[in-house]
């Protein structure tokens, strides 16, 4: 992990090629893309496939492109409180034919109905199941929601991007914090608005700031615990797995994950809303402060 953008590092995948990779996945973080052109510099050398989880980035831009275009495949998220909503689920792009099909049918149960790529046929009526598929089909009703909702995306966008740069002016200069930091070259979608505390400096922990700004009104969140530090991956027992029995196997992300805090940003807020916001930032962190 970059400790700077908190995106994928690509020193890291350098010193962590081994002869069994594949393939590379690289995330954009909270809706910030991460330095594509390293990474797939680094996959090229290796012969590595690049698949891009924009989960949280629809709609950013790297080098002036659209995140998701760098890659064989890429997958975006339609959660609600992301950039556009279906309810729950998602969607993977690729413009490789081979890539599309077999999408396709790891999204359908792995079921085949061309009769052209039929092992056999009874009749017209026939399908037949040639792969491990996954119920992974959207229903007419979210994708009828999904549609209504990317015709509003660039309206979405936008809005996220004034509020977030209102954000970074705000608070740009205090001592206490470090506003998300961008790659070079990238438009970042915004999907969450990310404050990194430097603690050094306050008299409190993550925990006051953030008890504090929820007793301020202002709906606070955490992203994201390290994901071998919820229980299943304790549960699981296996020493080649991340297990907190040998000291932390991600030093990094523990450390950085105590100083973040996330606040509020979405299309609905007004102008009210970002000011309370900002407002109550600088009060707490200037209560806090040594």
């Amino acid at each position: 992990m970059d400790e700077r953008t908190l995106t994928i590092d690509p020193a890291e995948i350098e010193r962590n090629v081994a002869e069994s990779t594949r393939a590379v996945v690289a995330s954009h973080f909270a809706g910030c893309p991460c330095d594509l052109e390293a990474v797939l510099a680094v996959a090229r050398k290796h012969g590595l496939t690049v698949v891009e989880d924009a989960t949280q980035a629809l709609g950013a831009l790297y080098r002036g492109r659209p995140v998701g275009s760098f890659s064989v495949t890429a997958a975006f998220g339609f959660q609600p409180g992301g950039a556009i909503t279906t309810g729950k689920g998602g969607m993977a792009v690729t413009d490789d034919e081979d890539v599309y099909r077999w999408l396709r049918l790891f999204g359908d149960q792995g079921i085949v109905r061309d009769v052209t790529q039929l092992v056999r046929t009874e009749g017209p009526w026939h399908y037949e199941v040639q792969e491990l598929g996954y119920e992974y089909r959207p229903t007419e009703l979210q994708g009828a929601l999904g549609l209504a909702q990317l015709g509003k995306l660039g309206a979405f966008l936008r809005r996220r991007r004034e509020i977030a740069a209102r954000y970074n002016e705000a608070f740009a200069g205090l001592p206490y914090v470090e506003i998300p930091p961008q790659v070079p070259g990238s438009v970042p979608a915004w999907n969450l608005y990310i404050l990194r505390l430097n603690l050094e400096r306050l008299r409190a922990g993550r925990r006051e700031i953030f008890l504090a700004l929820q007793a301020e009104g202002i709906s606070v969140g955490v992203h994201y615990l390290p994901v071998y530090l919820h229980p299943l991956y304790g549960w699981l027992g296996d020493p080649t797995v991340c297990t907190l029995h040998e000291g932390p196997p991600c030093p990094k992300a523990e450390a950085i994950y105590r100083r973040l805090i996330t606040l509020p940003l979405y299309p609905k807020m007004n102008d009210d809303d970002v000011v309370d916001v900002i407002r109550a930032v600088h009060r707490v962190l200037l209560y806090f402060a040594r």
